[in-house]
């Protein structure tokens, strides 16, 4: 189920705790990390998109690069752009435009190698607030099937 009003923001799936959903758990669509779970009922599961990551602590994920992978945190969406946005790099170097950008698990709780998606351009004008956007692998408009995912 997925309202007009939040289009970007939430879903609910059929699914629940009486079906082994837990938090942290993260929500897949056509390979690619969509959301995280946020409030699991006995039957249903309501679910914060990663357009709409204003409601969680962020996401830990990994840039795959040409020499070492990089980490950073998901943590916000350019709704205009329709691209993610990392912070809280743990370094810049050797990150381009093209790598590839998946969960981590660096969190200890959630999954890891998820696709998140592709980095389209890297903004270090702020050297102590270095972002990089991210092209979703999920297109938003078209979630279907899903899957929630978790350890």
């Amino acid at each position: 189920m997925r309202s007009p009003v939040a289009w970007l923001d939430n879903v609910t799936v059929d699914i629940g705790k009486n079906d082994g959903v837990f938090e942290q758990m993260f929500l897949v669509s056509n390979g690619g990390l969509a959301g995280k779970v946020d409030k699991v009922n006995k039957e249903t599961t309501d679910v914060s998109l990663i357009t709409n990551l204003s409601s969680t602590d962020g996401i830990p994920v990994k840039i795959k690069t040409n020499k070492d992978d990089a980490f950073g945190v998901l943590t916000d969406y350019d709704v205009k752009e329709n691209l993610l946005i990392i912070s809280q790099l743990n370094t810049r170097e050797a990150i381009a435009s093209g790598d590839d950008v998946f969960t981590s698990g660096l969190d200890g709780q959630s999954p890891s190698d998820i696709s998140v998606g592709k980095v389209k351009m890297i903004d270090d004008k702020e050297p102590l607030n270095i972002k990089i956007y991210v092209v979703p692998t999920v297109d938003f408009s078209h979630l279907s099937y899903v899957s929630l995912i978790g350890e």
